[in-house]
Formats: structure tokens, C-alpha cells, sequence
């Protein structure tokens, strides 16, 4: 990452586990992205978002970017 800037910052509450989540957005990188742990990565346009499922935690980050339409 070459430059990047905090987006939100949220704590989400699943009864049995507290997750809290440092988001930030990227807008300068090099290489290639990869998931440290195995992870599958894919880069989608933000229109096609709606079609995929996420966590309950990750919806504030879905909606924020939906509305940067």
C-alpha cells in the first residue's frame, strides 16, 4: 500500500464474539493483492456488491460504498 486513508471504524456484536474492524480506503498501491490467510480476493465493480453475501459486520462498509455511487 502506498497511500491510504481511514474510512470508518466499527465494533459489531454477535452475541458469542465482539468484532471490531479498521477500514481503510486505498487508492495507491503496487502489486498484486493476496489473502494472507489463503483468502480468495477478487476485485468487483461497486454496483455488483448486492450480488454477493457478507457478514452482518461488513453492511455499514457495503452501504458507505454504495453511496459513494
Amino acid at each position: 500500500i502506498q497511500q491510504a486513508s481511514p474510512m470508518m471504524v466499527l465494533d459489531y456484536d454477535y452475541g458469542d464474539k465482539l468484532v471490531s474492524l479498521n477500514v481503510w480506503t486505498v487508492t495507491d498501491f503496487i502489486g498484486e493483492a493476496i489473502g494472507a490467510e489463503d483468502q480468495e480476493i477478487r476485485w468487483i465493480a461497486r454496483e455488483e456488491l448486492t450480488n454477493f453475501t457478507f457478514p452482518e459486520a461488513n453492511q455499514p462498509i457495503v452501504e458507505s460504498l454504495m453511496d459513494k455511487r
